[in-house]
């Protein structure tokens, strides 16, 4: 992910690439020098999901373990954390960026974080093995 900044004239000038690894580290590398600026242990686990919320005032993290994380924009100071008790496959943040939509792949799981109610609901359960019977009326 490419993290930007605006100029005085409105246009966008990349800072920072950033990428996570499977032990929970981000690394910010400095978009033009190509340098390593700074490492940090956000997560415990495999980050699955970086990404930042459309109004980019937060960045929103997952990981294998369940958690996911919400950041300030520099990730200094972490917002929220959820353990939605599921590993996370992939996040979305909608375009108002007042919800997080949740993928659990491996539970079937997809789940909704309304950051305005601070509500975390299950939207969709599918079935992770055959189907074995069914009964129509």
């Amino acid at each position: 992910m490419i993290q930007y900044s605006e100029t005085e004239n409105q246009k966008k000038k990349p800072n920072y690439v950033f990428v996570t690894t499977t032990d929970g580290l981000l690394y910010f590398i400095n978009y033009h020098t190509r340098a390593v600026d700074k490492i940090i242990q956000i997560h415990e686990d495999m980050i699955t999901t970086l990404i930042a919320a459309p109004n980019n005032e937060f960045f929103v993290t997952a990981a294998t373990n369940g958690i996911l994380r919400i950041w300030s924009t520099d990730f200094e100071n972490l917002k929220s954390e959820v353990n939605t008790g599921n590993p996370i496959s992939h996040c979305d943040v909608n375009i108002d960026s007042n919800q997080i939509c949740v993928l659990s792949a491996p539970a079937g799981i997809i789940s909704v974080l309304d950051l305005e109610s601070s509500s975390y609901n299950v939207v969709l359960r599918s079935h992770m093995d055959n189907i074995n019977d069914l009964a129509y009326n």
